[in-house]
């Protein structure tokens, strides 16, 4: 029987995380990272790390749920992780689909 790992969120610091966003799952977010009210990042089949510099704003929705992500015909899958470097911005775009 394999052993369960406890999911968690870690925040570096100087990092700024609203309360009012939702993060689910093994999520590491990196240093100098602020990630807005209303933004979702879900940890669904593998960790989902954040690294630094990262400016996600309102309604970004960020998931690691793709069913390739896991290796089929293994007794133990081993999930792998989203990574997302430094210095990205996930910005919400207008519904006339033209950024700022």
């Amino acid at each position: 029987m394999s052993e369960k790992t406890q999911k968690s969120v870690k925040i570096a610091p100087g990092a700024i995380v609203c309360v009012e966003s939702e993060i689910r799952g093994d999520v590491t977010i990196g240093p100098r990272t602020v990630i807005h009210p209303k933004a979702q990042i879900s940890a669904e089949v593998g960790p989902v790390i954040i690294g630094e510099g990262k400016l996600i704003e309102e309604q970004a929705l960020i998931i690691n749920a793709h069913p390739d992500n896991i290796i089929p015909d293994t007794e133990d899958p081993e999930p792998k992780p989203m990574i997302i470097g430094t210095n990205y911005v996930f910005e919400v775009v207008p519904s006339n689909g033209k950024g700022r």
